[in-house]
């Protein structure tokens, strides 16, 4: 009689999450998610196929920072653990935002040179990013959103920029002119910031501070192509 592999099936949904992730809809992500805990549960009951381990998973999806991010979380608490990390990533998210209009970098960029008061959580971040920006020189600069926002990555209104208005745009662009003084942040009129090179990279390690003050000690993270693990497997095999 033929079997059908288990794995097969539940890849094979798990690829349909990261798929509707160029959709942007939440919908479809979340009930992809579900029909793979569903088949991830049926499937694991005395099938000769799939090894299941001794403690069940927990699986929080979300879609956050323009990315599908999967958090799966071993243990008796899981379930908790992983809907507070996401909690946290959802908190991240609207501080540190470009388009959300409530975000403290949205203040931040339509501020008109007046000095903004910042979470410790967007402070923290913004000192490191402008720390890489001096270490590569300007190669990674926060203030190139202007830029970013004229070729339309962040609104969706895709196009291509003439020279001119380049060459205008980029003379906004130096990370020398963020002042960031305690929590207070400034920029001059016309200076805007992204944090999206790293704020996936803040969040993740952010979830695994989450998970280690809830006791867990096995779970991986997927926040788009960031790949996170704590711990060991459930098993006690390495995570590979």
């Amino acid at each position: 009689q033929a079997q059908i592999n288990p794995h097969f099936l539940y890849n094979t949904l798990d690829s349909i999450v990261w798929l509707a992730e160029g959709g942007n809809n939440r919908q479809v992500v979340e009930m992809t998610a579900d029909l793979s805990d569903f088949f991830r549960t049926v499937l694991s009951g005395g099938n000769d196929y799939i090894t299941v381990a001794e403690e069940e998973s927990h699986i929080a999806t979300l879609l956050a920072m323009d990315t599908v991010m999967k958090l799966t979380v071993y243990g008796p608490d899981g379930q908790t653990a992983a809907d507070r990390a996401s909690a946290r990533i959802e908190e991240l998210e609207a501080l540190l935002s470009v388009t959300d209009e409530g975000s403290e970098i949205f203040a931040a960029n339509h501020s008109e040179g007046a000095a903004v008061p910042v979470s410790s959580d967007t402070a923290a971040l913004l000192r490191k990013a402008l720390e890489l920006c001096g270490a590569s020189e300007g190669t990674l600069d926060v203030t190139v959103y202007p830029v970013v926002r004229a070729w339309g990555f962040t609104t969706g209104n895709y196009r291509v920029p003439e020279a001119g208005e380049l060459r205008e745009l980029l003379d906004r662009v130096d990370y020398n002119r963020v002042s960031l003084e305690g929590g207070t942040l400034t920029l001059p009129a016309g200076t805007e910031i992204d944090l999206g090179a790293v704020a996936k990279g803040y969040a993740g390690d952010q979830v695994m501070a989450s998970l280690k003050a809830q006791g867990v000690s096995s779970a991986i993270i997927e926040l788009g192509g960031n790949v996170q693990a704590l711990g060991s497997k459930p098993d006690g095999s390495p995570w590979r």
